[in-house]
Formats: structure tokens, C-alpha cells, sequence
């Protein structure tokens, strides 16, 4: 089991423990504030270069990105404000992974001031 966290879905015996782990961060001239509230024990974000943000959750057996949404911050958001986050490289043994935020060229950047992430990530123990 992982510390601080209550088994909370049943799985198949060969997914053993499962644990739904999320993360919430709003966005302020690139860097990722963690609302510690909204989101789990042992969880971070931060910076690695522009775009690109590095993501520590608790270690695993396994891991799977269940939902990686930004919020824009707008309710008319433009081209130059919509940074579409990709999850990339997760380990679940290093418990870390990256979110990248791309526009729609394909280039990254920093997602706009007050944009908020919301994380959610099965982690699987033995």
C-alpha cells in the first residue's frame, strides 16, 4: 500500500492494489503552483523548460494517465492562450513522468497566467 493513501477501488488480483493519485496546479509566469488541497500526498510539478513540466507521484508497479486536462483560464480562449497538455515518459518505478503543453503548431510553451492542470493517474502496487 502506499503511506497516506486508503485502497479505494477493487481490481482484478493481478492489479493488486490500485490507487487513483490527481494533481492540481495553476500556472503563473511558468511556474506551476501546487494546490496541496486538491491533490494528493507525495505529489509535485515543476519546471523543466519551457513547456515542459516534470511530474513526481508515488512509486509504483505500475502507472496509467487517466486524464490530463488544462483549464485555459478563458472563456474565449485564443490560439496564443490554449497550451494542450501530453503526458510523456511516465515510469511508474521512478514514480515520475512529464506534462508537455503544446499549441496548435506543435511548439511548446508555458501555459497562460491562471491556467490550472488537473492530473489523475492510476498507480498499481503489489
Amino acid at each position: 500500500m502506499l503511506p497516506d493513501y486508503k485502497q479505494t477501488l477493487h481490481a482484478p488480483l493481478k492489479f493488486r492494489h490500485v490507487h487513483v493519485v490527481v494533481l492540481q496546479a495553476t500556472f503563473s509566469s511558468g511556474v506551476a503552483d501546487l494546490d496541496e488541497t486538491n491533490s494528493s500526498p507525495s505529489v509535485s510539478i515543476t519546471k523543466d523548460t519551457t513547456g515542459d513540466y516534470d511530474v513526481v507521484v508515488p512509486k509504483g508497479q505500475y502507472v496509467h494517465v487517466l486524464g490530463c486536462h488544462l483549464d485555459p483560464a478563458s472563456d474565449n480562449p485564443t490560439d496564443a492562450t490554449v497550451a494542450a497538455p501530453a503526458p510523456r515518459s511516465w515510469s511508474a518505478t521512478a514514480g515520475t513522468g512529464k506534462v508537455l503543453f503544446q499549441d496548435p503548431a506543435g511548439a511548446l510553451q508555458d501555459p497562460v497566467d491562471g491556467a490550472r492542470l488537473y492530473l489523475t493517474v492510476l498507480v498499481g502496487r503489489p
